[in-house]
């Protein structure tokens, strides 16, 4: 059950990473609200792309090393609070529909992956 929620997650990890990577300048400005140069988002779209493909490669090894799993579960947490965090402030400029989607899946995966890790362990 690990295994399958991990290739999930880090599934939806890649599918992040490569809109970002690709999404066009105009639609950060019409989407994020991002006056700025295209190099930040780029670049997190690179980082999540490189996170999806280590987490499908850990899925690959949990029978030898589930203490991997655990940095999966810290990932969408650490999102989490990050997306709280920018909106408590006033600081989040986003639209809501992105606020509200990222909130839940980023919630489902903490919780899904650290359930599922402290059931196999």
């Amino acid at each position: 059950m690990l295994t399958t929620i991990m290739r999930i997650q880090s599934f939806v990890f890649a599918v992040y990473g490569v809109t970002f990577f690709l999404m066009p300048d105009f639609t950060l400005d019409t989407i994020f609200g991002w006056e700025t140069m295209s190099l930040f988002p780029r670049a997190i779209g690179a980082t999540f792309i490189g996170v999806a493909w280590l987490e499908w490669k850990v899925a690959d090894r949990l029978a030898e090393r589930q203490d991997l799993a655990w940095p999966f579960v810290a990932i969408p947490t650490l999102i989490l609070i990050a997306f709280i965090w920018e909106r408590a402030a006033g600081t989040y400029e986003g639209s809501d529909l992105f606020y509200w989607v990222s909130v839940a899946v980023t919630a489902f995966f903490a919780i899904a992956v650290g359930w599922a890790a402290i059931r196999s362990e």
